[in-house]
C-alpha cells in the first residue's frame, strides 16, 4: 500500500493520500512539497473521519540514528533518503483500538477513548496499552494500528494469565499481597517489603520457572546481605551520593559524611534491586569501613559509562550517564580516576552531580548550583538522554571543586554518548 502511494506521489508531483485500514490514512508527497504542506492535507482528509494523530516517517541522518526502522520495510526508504520523498501516516487510535478489543473474547477488554488506554483484565489481574502510543510504534515499524493494538492485546492477554498463575505460586511461597512490574520483570509486594521476581520474566513469556525459584523467591524476599531480587547475578558493593536531610536511620546505615550537606550511603546491588543493609550487617558479612570501599572501587572499574565530550578554544567539559555515577563525584581517588580516563590533565575541576546517574565535569571554575542546572537542562541534555531511554536518577545536586593528582585512569567501559535533542 505504501509503495503504491509513494510511486503516485512521484509519478504525479503532487501530495497523494490512501485510506490503508479503517483507521490510517497514508500520504506521500515530492520533496518540493514542504512538511508543513504535506501535514496540513493529510490532516484535512484524515479529518473527514475523525483521525488526527500524524506520524510523519523523517529521514534519518545516518546509521545511528534511532528512527531508522522505516528502512527495512517502507518500499522507497531510498527515495526517502535521498530527499526525493515526503511520507506520513494519520490515524484513529479509537478505531483501531475498538478493533482490537474483539481479538481476546475470553477477557475482558475494555477502552476509555477519553484516557486513550485499553485495559485488559482476568479476574482482578489488568494490564493496560496506551493506544496512541502503541498505534504510532507500530505504524514505524510497518505495522497499521490495528495490526499492533490486537497483536499488544493478544499479547497481554496470553501473560495475564500466566501472571495470575505467577501471583497464586508467589502468594503460596512468600505471602506476596500483590504483584506489579518493574520493566518486564514482575514485582511482590509483602508484609516486609518488595521483591523483584526477574527469574519470572521467562515464565511470562512462555517458558518454564526455574526448578529453583522458589527457593531463590525465599531468598530474595529475606534479602540477608543481599539484595531482594531472584536474578543469579553477582552482588556488587556501590555507593549512593544523597543528602542527609532525606536519609532515615543515619545511625544504622553504613555512610561516610562528604559536607554539612550530603553523605555516601554503601548499599548491595544487581540490575534489578538495590539494598542498603545496616553497619551492623556489613561487619557481621566481614566488611569493615576499609573492605567496604576497596568493593565500591572495583566496582566502579566494572560500571558501564556512556560519555559526551565537548571543548572550546579555552575549556572543556564532559557528560558522563551511569549508574549512581555522581557518587564518584564525593570520591577525590574515584574521581580524579574517571578525569584521568576521560583525559583531563592533573589540574583544578569542577564536578556536578546533578542526578544520581549524571555526571557534569569540566575545567571551568563553576561555583553557583543554578547556572549548572539551568545548562544541563535549557540545553536540552537531559530531554536527550531521557528520550534514549537512559534513567537520570533522583535530584542530587552535589558541586565541588577538586585538584586532580596522577591518579591511574578508571578501567571502567565507556562508550561515547549521544546528546543531540
Amino acid at each position: 500500500m505504501w509503495a503504491a502511494v509513494a510511486e503516485r506521489a512521484l509519478a504525479e508531483g503532487s501530495i497523494c493520500a490512501t485510506w490503508a485500514s479503517p483507521s490510517t490514512l497514508l500520504a506521500c508527497a515530492p520533496a518540493d512539497v514542504s512538511d508543513a504542506e504535506l501535514t496540513a492535507a493529510g490532516q484535512a482528509e484524515a479529518s473527514k473521519r475523525g483521525t488526527s494523530y500524524p506520524a510523519p516517517i523523517h529521514r534519518a541522518d545516518g546509521p545511528g540514528d534511532r528512527w531508522t526502522f522505516y528502512r527495512g520495510w517502507f518500499p522507497s526508504a531510498a527515495a526517502l533518503d535521498d530527499g526525493e520523498l515526503r511520507a506520513a501516516a494519520f490515524y484513529d487510535p479509537d478505531t483501531a483500538a475498538r478493533f482490537a478489543a474483539e481479538v481476546v473474547p475470553e477477557h475482558s477488554v475494555a477502552y476509555d477513548d477519553s484516557a486513550g488506554l485499553l485495559s485488559i483484565s482476568t479476574g482482578d489481574v489488568r494490564a493496560g496499552i496506551d493506544a496512541v502510543i502503541y498505534s504510532f510504534m507500530g505504524l514505524m515499524r510497518g505495522f497499521f494500528p490495528e495490526q499492533m493494538l490486537a497483536a499488544a492485546v493478544q499479547d497481554a492477554g496470553l501473560r495475564l494469565g500466566r501472571l495470575a498463575s505467577l501471583r497464586d505460586r508467589a502468594a503460596s511461597t512468600i505471602a506476596a499481597e500483590e504483584v506489579r512490574f518493574a520493566d518486564a520483570w514482575p514485582v511482590y509486594r509483602t508484609a516486609t517489603g518488595i521483591v523483584v521476581d526477574s527469574l519470572a520474566a521467562s515464565y511470562l513469556d512462555g517458558g518454564d520457572l526455574p526448578e529453583d525459584w522458589s527457593a531463590r523467591l525465599r531468598s530474595a524476599a529475606v534479602a540477608a546481605f543481599s539484595t531482594p531480587c531472584t536474578c543469579r547475578e553477582e552482588r556488587r558493593v556501590g555507593v549512593v551520593l544523597r543528602r542527609s536531610a532525606e536519609i532515615e536511620s543515619v545511625d544504622e546505615l553504613a555512610l561516610e559524611p562528604v559536607n554539612e550537606a550530603f553523605c555516601a550511603i554503601y548499599q548491595l546491588g544487581c540490575s534489578h534491586a538495590s539494598r542498603r543493609p545496616r553497619r551492623t550487617e556489613w561487619e557481621a558479612a566481614g566488611y569493615d569501613g576499609g573492605r567496604r570501599q576497596r568493593a565500591w572501587w572495583e566496582t566502579a572499574n566494572r560500571e558501564a559509562l556512556a560519555v559526551a565530550d565537548e571543548s572550546g578554544w579555552l575549556w572543556r567539559a564532559a557528560v558522563v550517564h551511569g549508574r549512581e555515577v555522581g557518587a564518584l563525584a564525593a570520591s577525590p581517588p574515584l574521581a580524579g580516576a574517571l578525569a584521568a580516563a576521560l583525559g583531563f590533565p592533573p589540574e583544578t575541576v569542577t564536578l556536578y552531580a546533578a542526578r544520581a546517574n549524571l555526571l557534569f565535569i569540566t575545567d571551568e571554575p563553576f561555583s553557583h548550583e543554578a547556572e549548572l542546572r539551568e545548562s544541563l537542562r535549557g540545553g536540552g541534555l537531559e530531554a536527550a538522554l531521557a528520550e534514549q531511554g537512559l534513567h537520570l536518577g533522583r535530584e542530587v545536586g552535589y558541586l565541588t571543586r577538586l585538584a586532580l593528582g596522577n591518579e591511574a585512569p578508571l578501567e571502567a567501559p565507556i562508550r561515547a554518548l549521544r546528546t543531540d535533542h
